[in-house]
């Protein structure tokens, strides 16, 4: 699952102990009026995103390869990993294949809610059950929100985003996903990090291809 995040998309002081999960993980430049609301995205086919790892410094992209039509988007990695995730998009990934020597799904067994269009306040959540080419199964509970609003500074410049955040709760640990995602530009910086091993993956978008969003 490792290449997985990689593939798709500070605060170290702080170690991201759980005390610290609930905060903004950029600072946040308020603003002076109220983001306007932001539509789903629309994918297509031979859209590519390139992403720059800031763990190890390495660029890496990934395509879309198709999109269905409930609006699930299979994209595949230049790692060779190959991903689909819901046109909900931060519910998480659905099934994955050649990842980090791994394949599995993630069946949704019941979800409340949805995120979109963006705005401050908007929450949803989702239980699923998780089964991978190791052996490991179990059932996830993840709540999502649309956290804040803000002025970040990431790889592409300062710009004005929402902070989406997703906590997941399984047996072993508390994992939060952290986005940052532009009304202009889509998203713009990926955060994971959980109570077991601390930062795992910090992700700035570098470009995207030319799509509607």
């Amino acid at each position: 699952m490792n290449a997985l995040l990689k593939g798709t998309t500070l605060v170290a002081s702080c170690l991201f102990l759980s005390a610290c999960a609930t905060g903004p993980l950029l600072e946040e430049i308020p603003l002076d009026a109220d983001l306007p609301p932001v539509e789903k995205p629309v994918w297509s086919v031979g859209q590519k995103q390139i992403t720059r790892d800031n763990l190890s410094g390495e660029e890496s992209s990934w395509e879309v390869v198709s999109v269905d039509e409930l609006d699930r988007v299979t994209a595949r990695s230049s790692n060779g990993c190959q991903w689909t995730v819901p046109g909900e998009w931060f519910a998480g990934v659905e099934r994955w294949e050649n990842c980090g020597g791994s394949d599995g799904t993630r069946t949704l067994l019941e979800s409340e809610g949805t995120l979109w269009p963006l705005q401050v306040g908007r929450e949803s959540t989702y239980r699923y059950r998780l089964d991978s080419s190791s052996g490991n199964t179990r059932v996830e509970n993840i709540k999502c929100q649309v956290a804040s609003q803000g002025r970040v500074v990431v790889a592409q410049g300062e710009m004005d985003a929402f902070r989406v955040e997703c906590v997941r709760k399984d047996p072993w640990a508390t994992e939060t996903r952290t986005w940052y995602w532009s009304p202009d530009a889509g998203e713009i910086k990926f955060i994971r990090h959980d109570t077991k091993e601390g930062l795992r993956t910090d992700i700035d978008v570098v470009s995207r291809s030319t799509a509607e969003l």
